[in-house]
This record gives structure tokens, sequence and C-alpha cells, in this order.
């Protein structure tokens, strides 16, 4: 499931991945490669589920975080 919004050329849109038990959210702007090709550039974070019994030690394991780059 995808769900997003846009406002000018700043955009946010979150998936979850289901059966996968994570959740991923980009958010970023889009822009123009100097060729003049439109591209989206983003930083992401993602959090899997933890069990409880393991959350004292491995929430924050749980975030993982970087960028993404997507071109037309």
């Amino acid at each position: 499931q995808i769900v997003g919004t846009i406002q000018g050329d700043l955009l946010a849109f979150t998936v979850n991945w289901g059966a996968f038990m994570s959740i991923t959210a980009w958010v970023g702007q889009m822009t123009d490669e100097a060729s003049g090709n439109p591209i989206i550039k983003t930083m992401w974070q993602m959090t899997t589920e933890v069990d409880d019994s393991k959350e004292a030690t491995g929430l924050w394991a749980s975030v993982l975080c970087g960028s993404d780059t997507f071109h037309r």
C-alpha cells in the first residue's frame, strides 16, 4: 500500500510492506538534472517489527535510514 502527498516540488510517501512487517517513509524534492531531466531526491526511514521481548535492546536497531534518487 502506497500513500503520499505533494506540495509544489515537495513530496512525501509511505509504503506498508505488509507481510514483511515493515514501513518505509520517503521525503524529498523534485528538481532537474543538468540535462533537464526531472529527478526526485529523497531521504528515507524504514522501521521493522521488533518482538516485545527484544524492544529494550533492539528498538533503535529496527530503524534504518538512507537516500534515494528517482529518475524518470
